[in-house]
């Protein structure tokens, strides 16, 4: 599936965690991102961001702030991939 050779080892390995949360998180929520609208999935991913850059205001973070700082970031690739799928879903009927 992800060929380290081509993409690159860390590259990988980050897509692989973002790939993880949304294999566990889809045994709660399934695909229930296609039943939101596009606002409202710019809207998660705005909050997202906010959450990011307020963890990240100062350049000493802890190590548990680094760890919500990768969280936040992983969640918003997942959301903007939501996006992509509901955007060619809502368009492709």
């Amino acid at each position: 599936m992800l060929d380290e050779k081509v993409l690159g080892k860390k590259y990988c390995q980050e897509l692989q965690e973002v790939i993880d949360i949304r294999v566990d998180r889809r045994k709660i929520y399934g695909d229930s991102f296609l039943d939101e609208s596009p606002e409202s999935i710019l809207a998660i991913i705005d909050g997202k961001r906010n959450r990011f850059n307020a963890i990240n205001k100062n350049d000493d973070l802890s190590q548990e702030q680094l760890n919500k700082s990768l969280d936040e970031l992983r969640d918003i690739v997942n959301y903007y991939v939501f996006y992509i799928c509901q955007y060619k879903y809502h368009h492709s009927k």
